[in-house]
This record gives structure tokens, C-alpha cells and sequence, in this order.
């Protein structure tokens, strides 16, 4: 599927929506913690740093083109904090109550192909204390509107793993996960195409057949040659690329790509952790999402200071106090 991020152009009020009256709404891009600025107050709990509970409307208006008419359309959300519910064009849609996970909504059947569409998501961080430390509240994290036609590869649906490694090659297995909302079984092929940091290129192909209404795994395997290994001190990504096609046919009819490190991980009551081979000492520090003064808001250039900040103080590993980090937060990880 293809995906966009729709950080700005929001806007947010305190409370919830209301047919009776116009609240005074302020522009914000997201992420956004909507608890970091309000009063400090002594009747609320010092787990959430005086900060009172709160609820709050964010809004945006989504252009959704009418070539995408015939296709499904979704938000992903990689944290709400939360009970949230995603409503659009006045229609409600999903509700999510916990705070920290990712979720994906299906807003399909309510989209006005060609028009503006009303995005209205509330997030309910009232019921205080409903945590014990400072869990922030509001859209913190990103959001992607995602579209894609009916035979299509899953959103996040690129799974690769590391087989073995023996000199420099490199033995990489891969699952395309491919969903068929159609009414007819598809039958096609899946191309997937590794480039390393230099540039050069592995390729493989599969078929596959989906029946009406279902899913299925395109299962790939690359021999890897002159691999560019990942490992503390160069962490090398490639990039795995998937295109769906039909049977018979040139055209493609859908595409997505991750990153991936060609890694071997190991671990038992002999030689401890083994990366690579490699036995490794975990040296740890333990990470919360928030960031002082700017609160539960994941911003990119933060969380890789404090990611930065970590290794350069001799660390190699975290633990997350206490939730799923951000989908960011991971991807810097293997970056660095």
C-alpha cells in the first residue's frame, strides 16, 4: 500500500465535540501532547506530574482523491494516548483504548471520494490517575493515511530474517504478506528486490494464489553475496522492495518496502547473547517515551539526541519503561 504521512494542518479544542456549541479550536502539527501545557495542579496525582486528566478533539480535513474510488483506503496510528475514537464525516469508526500500541482503521466505506473529508479523532485521558508516571495524552505519535487496491500487499506485511551467514554470503528468507478483497481467487507472482548501502542488488520471485476474501504469504529466499553485515559498530540496512503483479501481466498493481539488517541473533546458557557469532555484554540504560519538557510528543530529532546520547555514554541495548515504543523510535535503533 501507499502510505503518507499527515502531520500537519491539524487542529485541536480541549472536550469533546458538541452540536451545541463552536469551541475555539488552535492550529497544532502533530505529534502533540496535549497534557504538557495545561496547569499544574496539586490535587492531581505526582505519577502524572501534577498535570490534570484531560480530553481533547483533534480535526483535519482529508482530501481524498477520486482516483482512489475502487480503492481501500486506511489511518495508522502508532500511539493515541487514549481511549480513542476515529470518526469521519460525522460517522464513528474505531475505538482504541490503549494508549501505547499502533492500530489501523479501515475508513473505506465513509470516504467521499473527490471531496474534503471531516478526520475527527478524540482522545479521553480523564479517568486520572489511569497511570504511574507521566504518560502524556493526545495524537503523540504519527499518523499515515494509506490506500491500495483490493489485491494488495499488507500494510507492514514485509517479514525477513537472517538464515545464516558463512564468510560473506548471506542466506535471507522473506514472507510478502498479500490480502485479496476481491470476489475472484488471484493468481500472481511477487518480485522482491534487496539493495544493499552500495547499491548493489539481490532479486527474487515467487506465485502465489489468494483466495476471495483472504490472505496468503509469498515466501522468498536470497542468497545474499559480498553481504554488508549489521552489527553494533556498522549498522548496514538494506532495503527490501515488493511489487505484486497478476498473472500474465506486466503491470503492478502494488508495491511497499522496508528496511533490513542481515544479522544473526542467538542466545543461550553457554555463550550468553551472540550477535553474529559474536558473544555480546548487554550494556543497558532504561528509556521512558517521555522527553521532559516537550512531554509524550515523538519528535524525530529528540528521540535520536537521546538515542545518540545513549551510545555515546558506551551502551548497547535499552529497556523500554514500560510500553511499545514508537515505530520511530525502533527505526533510529537500527540506524544507529
Amino acid at each position: 500500500m501507499k502510505e503518507q504521512l499527515i502531520l500537519d494542518n491539524w487542529t485541536f479544542f480541549p472536550g469533546r465535540p458538541s452540536r451545541f456549541a463552536a469551541p475555539e479550536k488552535i492550529a497544532v502539527e502533530l505529534p502533540h501532547d496535549m497534557q504538557i501545557g495545561l496547569p499544574q495542579t496539586p490535587e492531581a496525582t505526582s505519577a502524572s506530574g501534577y498535570f490534570p486528566g484531560c480530553v481533547g478533539t483533534y480535526e483535519r480535513l482529508l482530501d481524498i482523491p477520486q482516483e482512489w474510488e475502487g480503492e481501500r483506503v486506511f489511518l495508522a496510528f502508532d500511539g493515541v494516548y487514549m481511549h480513542a475514537t476515529v470518526s469521519l464525516n460525522g460517522s464513528r469508526i474505531d475505538f482504541h483504548p490503549y494508549g501505547y500500541s499502533p492500530f489501523c482503521v479501515e475508513i473505506t466505506r465513509r470516504v467521499l471520494f473527490g471531496r474534503p473529508n471531516r478526520l475527527e479523532v478524540v482522545a479521553d485521558s480523564s479517568e486520572a490517575p489511569n497511570c504511574r508516571w507521566y504518560a502524556g495524552a493526545g495524537i503523540y505519535r504519527d499518523v499515515k493515511l494509506l490506500h491500495g487496491p483490493l489485491v494488495r500487499i499488507q500494510h507492514r506485511g514485509i517479514f525477513l530474517q537472517t538464515e545464516s551467514i558463512d564468510g560473506d554470503t548471506a542466506t535471507v528468507a522473506a514472507q510478502v504478506q498479500v490480502v485479496n478483497d476481491t470476489a475472484l481467487p488471484f493468481h500472481g507472482h511477487v518480485d522482491l528486490t534487496l539493495a544493499g548501502p552500495d547499491g548493489e542488488e539481490t532479486r527474487a520471485r515467487t506465485s502465489l494464489w489468494v483466495e476471495p476474501g483472504e490472505e496468503a504469504l509469498a515466501r522468498l529466499r536470497f542468497v545474499v553475496e559480498k553481504a554488508q553485515v549489521w552489527d553494533l559498530d556498522t549498522p548496514s540496512l538494506y532495503t527490501a522492495q515488493a511489487a505484486l503483479t497478476a498473472k500474465g501481466s506486466q503491470e503492478i498493481l502494488d508495491t511497499a518496502s522496508t528496511t533490513f539488517g542481515i544479522r544473526t541473533v542467538a542466545v543461550d546458557a553457554v555463550h550468553g547473547l551472540r550477535i553474529n557469532g559474536k558473544t555480546v555484554k548487554l550494556k543497558g540504560g532504561c528509556v521512558h517515551h517521555v522527553t521532559s519538557p516537550l512531554g509524550a510528543a515523538d519528535f524525530d530529532d529528540q528521540t535520536r539526541r537521546v538515542l545518540k546520547a545513549h551510545k555515546e555514554a558506551g551502551y548497547n541495548a535499552l529497556r523500554m519503561a514500560h510500553n511499545p515504543p514508537s515505530e520511530r523510535f525502533l527505526d533510529l535503533c537500527d540506524q544507529l
